[in-house]
């Protein structure tokens, strides 16, 4: 998990920031989560790789905002997608994925972070 929600996203960001950089031109939009602001018992692993996600967004929309990069993380309460069914867990209310991409995409350049759920601070 580690190697996945950090690493990956850590090699492929520097990646596409070094591509959006020299242009001065482009947008990241980095996934973390609602449990990465409040942390949660029996997935302490899934809530550090969120919390990572969370605060290397911050940091990296700072360092590109000279390049004219946007980085921007959303941060939702559970999605619906094939996991719910394949971890058979059933999660209370999921969200849609659109009900994410959407709001996204229209905060992209105005905001720093989005968070659909609980949490309202964002």
């Amino acid at each position: 998990m580690h190697r996945l929600n950090s690493e990956a996203l850590l090699k492929l960001t520097h990646h596409f920031a070094q591509c959006f950089a020299a242009p001065k031109s482009g947008g990241i939009v980095l996934l973390s989560s609602l449990v990465g602001f409040q942390g949660g018992s029996f997935a302490a692993h899934y809530v550090a790789t969120k919390a990572c996600v969370q605060s290397f967004a911050e940091g990296l929309a700072v360092e590109l905002k000279p390049y004219n990069v946007l980085v921007f993380a959303v941060a939702p309460r559970p999605v619906r997608t094939s996991f719910e069914a394949k971890a058979n867990i059933n999660m209370n209310v999921p969200l849609n994925p659109n009900q994410i991409s959407t709001p996204t995409l229209e905060a992209l350049g105005k905001k720093r972070q989005y968070c659909q759920g609980v949490l309202q601070y964002c």
